[in-house]
């Protein structure tokens, strides 16, 4: 898993690629339905989403990883990491034809203890001391980099008052 890739090799297909290799090296014991995912926004505090795709009115499901990952930066562990997570929820029940196991997705670290089980402990370890180290400060970056400050636009309502 090279963490030096382009960002344009981070497109649709390289995502795509990733999930199928997670799922076949650690997820083969699980029946596949319909299953998609893409890139998302840049969102900062949802790294990925599982969910059924809008258009299939819940036939089919749609894995949504953060835009930030397109980026050569993120290491590959943390995106794979994030994949293998959302898979654990596919597998637990959630947005799958599979009968939910738990009640809630987060249950008592049900989902780190699933990663653990299939061998993903490594990866899993790995990822959280990343984020903790970089992920703030590189959105943090990104965002300054990205939105200038707003010039106001038109009259406060004290010097509309005010007649300025």
């Amino acid at each position: 898993m090279n963490t030096t890739q382009k960002e344009s090799s981070r497109d649709q297909k390289w995502l795509e690629n990733r999930f199928l290799i997670l799922w076949k090296d650690y997820f083969s014991d699980i029946p596949m339905a319909s299953i998609k995912i893409r890139f998302g926004r840049n969102a900062y505090t949802r790294l990925g989403s599982i969910g059924y795709e809008k258009k299939t009115f819940g036939k089919s499901t749609m894995i949504t990883m953060t835009g930030y990952f397109k980026r050569s930066e993120i290491p590959d562990y943390v995106i794979d990491a994030t994949i293998a997570h959302e898979i654990c929820h596919y597998a637990h029940g959630y947005f799958s034809p599979l009968p939910k196991l738990h009640r809630y997705p987060h249950q008592g670290s049900k989902v780190d203890d699933e990663m653990k089980k299939r061998g993903l402990v490594q990866i899993l370890e790995k990822q959280k001391i990343w984020l903790k180290t970089n992920w703030k400060e590189y959105v943090k970056n990104d965002i300054r980099k990205r939105r200038p400050r707003r010039r106001r636009r038109g009259l406060s309502l004290i010097e509309l008052l005010l007649g300025r």
